[in-house]
């Protein structure tokens, strides 16, 4: 609610969420650090999450952001979408732009409706962050959202199904998150 009363069709935002989640009767949660496992009401259901990202009729969602990303390391984190296929790598400064200028609205998330793993042996994070994180320190000059998830499939292969999937739903239009690296 408060990112909600705080954005702006001109921002760019990335929520970034790791912990844990549970799935009962069908239903996904997170269960926030300060929740009581035994307590859904003080879960943060998939589906409200959800409401805020969703336009309805002629209005715009709640976050009115102009790129919205939803990263997400916990276990049943399941959402659906409608596939949208991505702009061909023709020049890469002009397909930035197309990208930066058309709006987003992606869920990148470390698995669905599974358990995933919550930290790698020697780590304080889970493989699913640690690949995020290095991919971010060893960008040079800008990378998509889209080319970190296709990093962060193989490394989880053959142990968890990550997923990377722009939500038509929610009024994407083509765009991706590009991390740019600041000029020094």
């Amino acid at each position: 609610e408060e990112l909600a009363s705080k954005t702006t069709d001109k921002d760019y935002v990335l929520i970034y969420y790791s912990g844990h989640g549970k799935r009962v009767n069908n239903n996904s949660y997170w269960i926030p650090v300060n929740a009581s496992l035994n307590s859904r009401s003080s879960w943060v259901g998939i589906k409200e999450i959800e409401n805020f990202y969703v336009a309805s009729g002629n209005n715009l969602p709640d976050i009115k952001a102009h790129h919205l990303a939803v990263v997400a390391d916990s276990c049943y984190f399941a959402v659906k979408g409608k596939g949208i296929s991505s702009f061909s790598d023709i020049d890469r400064n002009l397909h930035f732009k197309t990208l930066l200028k058309n709006r987003a609205r992606i869920v990148m998330s470390s698995g669905s409706a599974q358990r995933v793993e919550d930290h790698k042996q020697g780590s304080k994070h889970s493989t699913f962050a640690n690949v995020i994180l290095t991919e971010l320190k060893n960008n040079t000059k800008y990378m998509r959202l889209r080319e970190i998830a296709e990093r962060v499939e193989v490394a989880l292969s053959g142990k968890q199904i990550a997923n990377y999937e722009p939500m038509s739903d929610w009024q994407h239009q083509g765009g991706d998150l590009v991390f740019v690296v600041p000029k020094q």
